[in-house]
């Protein structure tokens, strides 16, 4: 497979390798995408409510989009023609959130979002046995404090691939394997519907296939599983874990069962995208996003 089979991008934007110059841009497209637009987190309740949580993934984010930027496997879509919307905004972009200020909505926090990136999808090295996590301290909140029911969804697709004995995961293993983890991908409200993600995907996977054997994704949204269950020919998806939130339900403090992902029916799934799969099988196609 070539670059060229690959879903090709918009005119007017470039797809680039993320830069540290450009991590603080990167932390505020995940806190406010996570906070406002994921069918996943949006809805449910957070102190503070969701410019708070916003403004707190921001910081809490920053360890592992360090790691996923130094691991030098990370890429992220920006709009050429881009202008600022503020005569004072340095030429290249820059965030101007105010993160003392709770009153700010969603667009207002967008429209301070003044640079040219666009989408992002972050991705890291498999950890060594024993290898730390990176975290932010412990003066402030942890992601998974402030999205804590991923650790459920985590928990649930460990335990499936676990009990369902996979043979392709025991040949990574036995054979060492290398192995790529995605770690997030979100883009901008204001530029959605113009399947930057979906171009991005595919670009990510033609780039990981030149040093990985595989590449792993938990996705948490339904348009993001759509592209990944669905590579583009030469590549073949596996999934070995699904988790229906609108399925789960957990006894609350009173001993009730009640469904603690509210209102939020998303399916999500764990994904291994095989980028040297035997025999030259391939994936099922492309997927819509």
């Amino acid at each position: 497979m070539t670059p060229t089979d690959a879903t090709q991008l918009l005119d007017g934007y470039r797809i680039e390798r993320l830069e540290l110059k450009h991590i603080t841009w990167v932390q505020a497209i995940i806190g406010h995408t996570l906070s406002f637009d994921s069918a996943l987190w949006a809805e449910a309740p957070y102190e503070g409510g969701q410019t708070q949580r916003a403004y707190d993934m921001y910081v809490a984010i920053g360890p592992s989009a360090d790691e996923c930027i130094r691991s030098g496997l990370s890429y992220g879509v920006f709009k050429e023609d881009w202008k600022p919307h503020f005569d004072d905004t340095n030429p290249g972009g820059q965030l101007r959130w105010d993160t003392a200020n709770r009153n700010a909505n969603k667009d207002e926090l967008l429209k301070q979002m003044d640079f040219p990136l666009v989408s992002v999808a972050m991705t890291k090295r498999t950890r060594g046995k024993g290898e730390a996590k990176p975290h932010p301290g412990d003066e402030v909140k942890k992601w998974h404090e402030i999205i804590p029911l991923f650790g459920t969804i985590s928990a649930a697709f460990k335990k499936q691939e676990a009990d369902n004995h996979h043979d392709f995961l025991r040949d990574l293993e036995d054979k060492e394997k290398k192995i790529a983890r995605r770690s997030g991908t979100h883009t901008r409200f204001d530029y959605r519907g113009k399947k930057l993600m979906k171009a991005l995907a595919h670009y990510i996977m033609d780039e990981l296939a030149k040093e990985f054997d595989m590449v792993a994704i938990q996705s948490t949204s339904e348009t993001v599983t759509q592209v990944w269950e669905n590579p583009p020919e030469g590549y073949k998806a596996t999934v070995t874990g699904v988790f229906n939130t609108a399925e789960y339900l957990k006894k609350d403090k009173d001993g009730e069962m009640v469904h603690p992902f509210g209102a939020a029916k998303v399916v999500c799934k764990k994904i291994y995208v095989d980028l040297k799969p035997r025999g030259g099988a391939s994936g099922e196609g492309s997927g819509g996003a």
